[in-house]
């Protein structure tokens, strides 16, 4: 791979340049492409080096930054002087600028830790306590009445309630994505479909190249942000870190019931963490989850009718009114616990390797400190960070035809008559901002990294319209059979059959472009 005038490496967006990839040394190579690995990659960024990130999965977003509630945390609920403490108030901190950036919808919204009963209400004023000495000030426990004026659908059985006005709610895909787009526009090379298994040390124990099913990646140092698989790179570099994978099981609602409620509503947190809660999305619907359940196969997410069940009947003892009707879909996603705190440490047998393990929550809000932490760290294990003039930190926001002004969409849809063809109804999303999906920096492959980039797919018929056209669309833009085209990755195929497809074609009709609208 040659590398560009600036020495920045260009953007690498698929494994098969693995080879071209593997022959370059890089100053970082970043294991993991959630969230925690994409803002190391970014913040790293800012400097003149030489990065790659790979990612096993085959599109993004995966793992705990996909299956994840979207909540920035206060930060009352860390023990006080852990990194878990620490860091959420400083990525909390950080979430308004990084947002500005990287044109990322986010909202600070508050939040309530409710009680219903005297035990419950003894343990908000501990919450309390514990947040301040985490630097937390906007505090304040409200009585059952003062908490439903707040919240008028929150249940009569609570007799008390801690809130917080700092806390809020993101869009967890589109960060993760924005933050990978970004990166790869300031140079650094994505690498999808890679799976580490290891790596690779000189006789005096230096990292010289983190190994892979598609060969050896040269780097001088190494950023283990695995998630659930960082505790088994850990143990293949000869280091001991347990990571617990834990499954968390969510029920989605309509945006027809938008307005249940304004904030998050937690229980009072117990020993499997926060506990079930009930919160508004970004997007207008209603989120209930996760539960908690410790299993030995991160691949475990399949949901379950007692889990579900679980997440039902808790949200209803947070907010009765809950409404089973307006459910859509129902989900689950595993998170990395290793032990009580955040494991952000220097492996102890390869120089030049950091692991960034058990970034359960608040992980997600502490993140952009997280990245930050990572770079002085690396920095005191060598790293030299030479700022680069040229970085680029904003992102232009994504076209949105929903809630576009009509001025504005008529003029769009003259010049780009792509944006005129709806293809999602549920959602409003047309032809052209799926194509911007696809070719944009690390572009959509598969039908859910077209939903979770669009939200093509994410309305009341969870896809069943719209699914085969976004499919047809991949197929297109890619240039590859619509047989080829998957759900999410190798495995998922939709097709199995393309003469299926095209019977239905006929049968239903096509546009001019040769995409459904049957």
């Amino acid at each position: 791979m040659k590398v560009a005038g600036n020495g920045i490496a260009p953007t690498i967006t698929g494994a098969a340049q693995i080879a071209d990839s593997g022959a370059v040394v890089h100053d970082v190579c970043i294991v993991g492409g959630g969230v925690v690995g994409a803002l190391v990659a970014r913040e790293l960024a800012r400097y003149r080096l030489r990065i790659v990130l790979v990612e096993q999965a085959h599109d993004f977003p995966q793992g705990a930054s996909r299956a994840n509630s979207g909540v920035l945390h206060a930060g009352y609920d860390p023990e006080p002087g852990s990194l878990k403490a620490r860091l959420n108030a400083e990525g909390l901190s950080m979430y308004p600028r990084l947002c500005a950036e990287l044109a990322v919808a986010w909202r600070r919204t508050g939040s309530l830790v409710v009680a219903r009963n005297e035990a419950e209400a003894t343990a908000l004023a501990r919450l309390r306590e514990r947040g301040r000495q985490n630097g937390v000030n906007e505090l304040e426990l409200l009585s059952g009445e003062q908490a439903r004026r707040l919240e008028p659908n929150l249940s009569p059985a609570v007799i008390a309630a801690l809130h917080t006005a700092t806390a809020g709610i993101i869009d967890p895909h589109g960060l993760n994505m924005a933050v990978l787009e970004n990166a790869a526009a300031n140079g650094v090379a994505v690498l999808r479909g890679v799976r580490a298994t290891g790596f690779a040390a000189s006789v005096s124990g230096r990292l010289t190249a983190v190994l892979t099913d598609r060969g050896p990646i040269f780097a001088r140092y190494g950023v283990n942000a695995a998630g659930l698989g960082a505790g088994s790179l850990a143990a293949a570099a000869g280091d001991d870190i347990a990571v617990t994978p834990r499954r968390g099981e969510y029920l989605l609602l309509d945006r027809a019931a938008a307005g249940l409620v304004g904030r998050p509503i937690f229980p009072v947190p117990g020993p499997g963490g926060k506990g079930i809660l009930v919160l508004p999305t970004i997007h207008g619907n209603i989120l209930a989850g996760p539960t908690a359940e410790d299993t030995v196969d991160p691949r475990l997410t399949r949901t379950t009718a007692a889990g579900l069940a679980n997440v039902l009947a808790a949200a209803r003892s947070l907010v009765p009114s809950f409404p089973r009707d307006q459910i859509i879909a129902a989900f689950s996603g595993a998170r990395a616990i290793a032990g009580n705190d955040f494991v952000i440490a220097p492996s102890r047998t390869v120089r030049g390797l950091l692991h960034l393990a058990g970034i359960c929550s608040p992980g997600l809000t502490a993140a952009p400190a997280i990245a930050r932490l990572a770079c002085d760290m690396l920095a005191d294990m060598g790293l030299a960070l030479v700022r680069r003039p040229d970085f680029k930190p904003d992102r232009p926001a994504p076209l949105r035809l929903a809630g576009a002004d009509p001025a504005d969409r008529a003029a769009l849809v003259a010049a780009h008559p792509s944006y005129g063809h709806v293809i999602c109804r549920c959602e409003c999303v047309s032809e052209g901002e799926i194509i911007d999906a696809i070719r944009a920096p690390v572009g959509a492959r598969t039908v859910a990294g077209v939903k979770l980039r669009t939200r093509a797919g994410m309305g009341r018929c969870q896809g069943g319209f719209c699914g085969g056209r976004v499919a047809a669309i991949l197929a297109r833009e890619l240039g590859i059979p619509i047989d080829q085209v998957t759900a999410n990755g190798p495995g998922s195929w939709l097709v199995c059959d393309r003469s299926l497809l095209s019977r239905s074609a006929t049968e239903e009709g096509t546009d001019d472009d040769g995409v459904g609208r049957g």
